[in-house]
């Protein structure tokens, strides 16, 4: 068995960065493109320079460790006994190839030594900043990590990144896989017939995301779902459907309504599960129904039907669902998706995903023009778009932009008859956080200044003070020196309110932009507060805070809570990456070697971080009332990524995913009563 290629390609960009002394990679390959057997490949290679080595595969799912395992003894070709699984089943701790989940190494962590293994791979490496698998990753100390995902980004990508040496080694996402001709051909069918006509809708263009799906989408019924695949896919030789739903109920009643089908799904035992997929696997069913069991990690290259009928917000989820049809296999020459999940998101997401892939179809011709005569054009499948689905992308586009001209001037003469005076820029950035005016970058995105959106609404020109360069330089120095990093937007709206600075009118009218006085005063290099011995003391503060070690998202976040903490921003030029700096951070305490008698009183930053690093290893009970903070943290995150107030299914799927530090909804109903409680508790509370 030899690479292909890409995965040559990527074989050599990671023993690259090994032989520069790097001992960690970040690799980003789109689904069905052999990410294991890259690690495999690797691994066999650094087997020749240590052939005692010993190796770990940590995943968040034993049907990922056990096909792992399978390509890894396929590729190394080493004795069936050298190999042995870490799980809730098996716990074999001698094996040269040890292949764990992350809950199960989390809870035997003790059992090992940091030194143990010379080789650790994490797969789905985007799931590692989830509390239950980063202090696994932190506790091992080998000779080479490497991590591999299919779908990197999530809202803590950088996280993600950072734990792999703060760059991506090797990328190769999925539209660029498929010009390349290394993936199945896609036949995407959206069904959209059901779409209301928008003349039956009175200026759609004015309503909310929501409102316009509650409009103009009208729910398709069983029957008719199951006679439309029926329908697609009677002219496929050997159709082997994979159809995922939007509930474990769904999916059981709606097997009942398909011939030959079963459902999969986290109610039935694991050897049902496994027997059911092994049955699919095998032909024995052709249809298969799931809710999120085939997310990650299933490999079955004769799939080659994909229904939608469930709704995601995510990026991440979609794509992966998409995953799972695209592997090539004999005598299959496409495969066809029916999507049939009605909303205006979807539709969006699709249209981005299609302009991603021309714009990779265009860039790799041009690559290919510069060798070839003749490029090959690759056939990468076709998207179906009714008419109706292409008005959708239209009001979707204009409500995106924010607004018509027309509102942008009804709102500011509101504004102006709140205020009893000409609206502020300041005014119009505090009127959109509070959600109910566009932002300021919309008023200018349609009258290009904010003298102009006023002369349209007839209100008379701001006339204020007028500062020189020189005097909005300093100001702005002086500002970047108070904060401790450089100053954005809503630091010159904040300040500039409370009367201690220009108005963001004077800087945006003298400089145009803050990048551009950013670049003229020097501020990048004015770094005043930025010493590493001040980054230092403020690491070890919001150490102390958490009780454990921060993340990236932990520094961003104290950032705009207190003006006083730098952003992570601050401590990347210092330091690089979180990995330096926590290196940093470790030798500093060894070298203030600070002990006090009075502990109760005065923390070291030695115990400090001692401490946080034991409680992120350990399984210590929290009080209640930390309990429901962290909770309702974890909560406020969601929304904010979401951009929306969350539900059920979001809690469930975000707890799974470990996409956020999130228990699933049954902790909140135990806790709180209820997910509602918990959300009107952020609403009425100082979380908000």
């Amino acid at each position: 068995m030899k690479p292909q290629n890409h995965q040559s390609d990527c074989l050599n960009a990671v023993e690259t960065e090994r032989n520069q002394g790097k001992q960690r990679s970040l690799v980003v390959m789109a689904s069905a493109l052999g990410k294991t057997a890259v690690a495999a490949f690797d691994v066999k290679k650094f087997l020749v320079d240590f052939p005692y080595a010993k190796v770990l595969y940590l995943c968040h799912k034993n049907e990922i460790l056990h096909q792992a395992k399978i390509t890894f003894q396929t590729i190394t070709q080493e004795k069936e006994e050298l190999f042995g699984f870490l799980n809730g089943v098996e716990k074999n701790l001698k094996a040269k190839y040890l292949f764990a989940t992350f809950q199960t190494m989390k809870e035997n962590l003790k059992k090992f030594n940091p030194r143990d293994f010379d080789y650790v791979i994490v797969d789905e490496s985007h799931h590692v900043v989830a509390d239950t698998y980063q202090p696994v990753i932190e506790y091992f100390e080998p000779n080479f990590l490497l991590g591999m995902t299919a779908t990197p980004n999530r809202l803590d990508l950088l996280d993600t990144k950072e734990i792999f040496g703060g760059t991506e080694t090797f990328s190769l996402p999925l539209e660029k896989a498929l010009v390349m001709g290394l993936l199945t051909k896609i036949d995407y069918h959206l069904i959209t017939d059901e779409i209301i006509d928008f003349g039956k809708i009175e200026n759609p263009y004015r309503m909310s995301l929501k409102e316009l799906n509650r409009k103009i989408f009208l729910p398709k019924r069983d029957s008719e779902i199951v006679r439309i695949i029926a329908e697609k896919t009677k002219s496929i030789a050997n159709p082997r459907i994979m159809i995922f739903c939007p509930s474990i109920k769904y999916a059981e009643r709606l097997a009942k309504m398909i011939p030959d089908s079963l459902s999969v799904h986290s109610d039935q035992s694991e050897t049902e599960q496994k027997n059911r997929i092994q049955g699919f696997r095998n032909g024995k069913i052709s249809k298969i129904l799931t809710v999120d069991k085939f997310n990650e990690g299933i490999d079955i290259p004769e799939v080659n039907v994909l229904v939608f009928l469930r709704s995601t917000s995510s990026p991440t989820i979609f794509f992966q669902q998409i995953g799972r049809g695209l592997r090539k296999a004999d005598g299959k020459e496409s495969v066809l998706i029916l999507d049939f999940v009605a909303n205006c998101e979807r539709i969006e997401m699709i249209q981005e995903f299609v302009e991603k892939i021309k714009s990779a179809q265009k860039e790799h011709l041009e690559n290919n023009d510069k060798t070839v005569e003749e490029p090959k054009v690759i056939d990468f499948g076709s998207f179906n778009f009714t008419e109706k689905a292409t008005g959708v992308i239209e009001v979707m586009k204009k409500i995106k932009q924010g607004y018509t001209e027309e509102t942008l001037i009804q709102q500011l003469q509101t504004l102006h008859k709140m205020l009893g005076r000409t609206p502020r820029a300041e005014d119009i950035y505090k009127a959109s956080k509070e959600g109910w005016m566009a932002s300021d970058k919309a008023f200018r995105r349609i009258f290009k200044t904010l003298n102009k959106a006023r002369i349209a609404a007839g209100l008379p020109i701001n006339k204020e003070e007028k500062y020189d360069e020189k005097t909005l330089i300093e100001q702005f120095k002086w500002l970047s020196e108070k904060l401790g990093r450089v100053p954005v937007t809503s630091d010159i709206y904040e300040y500039a309110e409370k009367g201690l600075i220009a108005s963001t009118d004077s800087f945006l009218r003298t400089f145009k932009s803050l990048e551009n006085l950013r670049e003229l005063t020097g501020v990048e290099e004015y770094k005043p507060g930025f010493s590493k011995e001040f980054l230092l003391e403020k690491y070890f503060v919001l150490t102390e805070k958490l009780g454990r070690s921060p993340m990236v998202r932990d520094f961003d976040k104290a950032s705009k809570e207190d003006k006083e903490m730098p952003s992570f921003r601050g401590y990347r030029r210092i330091f690089g990456n979180m990995d330096n700096l926590r290196k940093e951070a470790k030798q500093a305490m060894s070298e203030k070697n600070l002990v006090k008698d009075d502990l109760s009183k005065k923390q070291t930053s030695t115990l400090i971080v001692e401490q946080a690093e034991k409680k992120s290893r350990s399984t210590t009970r929290l009080n209640v009332d930390d309990i429901k903070n962290n909770m309702l943290l974890g909560l406020m995150d969601l929304w904010s990524y979401l951009k929306r107030k969350p539900d059920i299914e979001d809690v469930n799927i975000a707890a799974k995913e470990g996409k956020i530090a999130l228990p699933n909804y049954e902790a909140y109903k135990v806790i709180f009563g209820g997910l509602d409680i918990a959300l009107n508790l952020i609403q009425e509370s100082n979380f908000s």
